[in-house]
């Protein structure tokens, strides 16, 4: 079989997006996010396509950075044991992985003109779920796309974090036909 980078970038978002709203297995989802975020940012580069990364380096965000930084600490930490095999990592911010993936989706689309519904829904979801807090620190979305995911996902905002993923589950299987 032979997979492409598009390829293993799109398997590795899609199954990041399952295990954020399945809540289960966090580290394996932030590590798919960061490593397809990683593999799409080099594409952009090697391509000239204006990555979130790119886009944005130069924007003064502390939640643009936390999550970039946590990315990097997270991905070292979970492949390697060479250095500091004992170590424990401490205050992992599951939210991190949310934008890391936000970001990997929004490459996927930048780079190949295309996006599949699951991804889709969880951008709605991310912007239900973050539009406060990400739309004043960096990126500013179109007002229809924060109204658009209001409405896909009313009140999300006021929800417990297990409650917003259940809600996120939910709509993607209404979305791809899932049976429940």
């Amino acid at each position: 079989m032979d997979i492409s980078k598009k390829d293993a970038a799109l398997d590795e978002i899609l199954l990041s997006i399952n295990l954020i709203f399945s809540d289960s297995h966090h580290l394996s989802a932030h590590l798919l996010a960061a490593s397809a975020r990683e593999i799409l940012n080099t594409i952009g580069e090697k391509t000239g396509i204006e990555t979130f990364l790119r886009l944005y380096s130069g924007v003064d965000s502390e939640k643009f950075s936390g999550a970039l930084k946590s990315a990097s600490s997270m991905v070292s930490y979970l492949k390697h044991a060479d250095r500091d095999y004992d170590k424990v990592l401490e205050g992992f911010d599951e939210e991190s992985t949310d934008y890391i993936l936000y970001f990997a989706c929004y490459d996927y689309r930048a780079i190949f003109d295309e996006l599949p519904i699951e991804a889709e829904v969880y951008e709605a979801w991310f912007w239900a779920v973050h539009a406060d807090t990400f739309s004043n620190e960096l990126h500013t979305p179109r007002p229809t796309v924060v109204e658009i995911s209001d409405q896909i996902f009313p009140g999300i905002r006021n929800l417990p974090r297990s409650a917003q993923k259940r809600a996120g589950l939910s709509e993607l299987r209404t979305q791809i036909k899932w049976p429940d």
